[in-house]
């Protein structure tokens, strides 16, 4: 039997459906590898400028550690604590502004080991809790907070310097 009219009519309607859903289903799977090609890239990205960022952040807290040993030289007294860095608060903040005129607004701690000699330091751009005098962060849980796509949380990361190069998980 041959098709008859009605059959070949119906073949013909359905051509451009079965075309269409071939096309759409061709057309998400390509927008979907998009997005996960994207995804896998800013995630790359970030990664990269989380390990950037803490190494800014450690090479800060070196260099306030350098300055508060100059401090120290010139017949200073050193001690342990935090600061936000501001002109005019004290004579110690602005010889800290002299040598390092970026620490201006950023937090800084210092911890001197029984012997009087800094042990570490520590930069943020937020308060630094009390704890970590006797505490020091843990590196991954700073990493972790860098690693946040919120900026609110980045900026409470904590990079630490240590005066013993062995303890730092970082070279600046």
């Amino acid at each position: 039997m041959k098709n008859e009219p009605d059959d070949q009519l119906l073949n013909e309607e359905a051509a451009p459906k079965k075309r269409f859903k071939k096309r759409f289903v061709i057309i998400l799977a390509a927008v979907l590898l998009c997005i996960v090609g994207c995804w896998w890239l800013i995630g790359e990205m970030l990664g990269y400028t989380t390990y950037s960022r803490m190494q800014t952040k450690c090479s800060n807290a070196h260099v306030f550690a350098k300055v508060c040993m100059e401090w120290e030289k010139e017949g200073n007294k050193l001690e342990s604590g935090i600061w936000q860095i501001e002109p005019g608060n004290s004579a110690f903040e602005d010889y800290i502004l002299r040598y390092d005129s970026n620490a201006q607004g950023e937090w800084f701690g210092l911890v001197l080991d029984r012997n009087g000699q800094i042990e570490y330091a520590f930069n943020s751009e937020v308060e630094i809790p009390r704890e970590y005098l006797t505490h020091p962060p843990v590196y991954e849980e700073q990493m972790a907070l860098l690693d946040s796509h919120f900026a609110f949380r980045r900026k409470k990361a904590v990079a630490v310097w240590y005066t013993d190069d062995s303890k730092n998980t970082m070279s600046d």
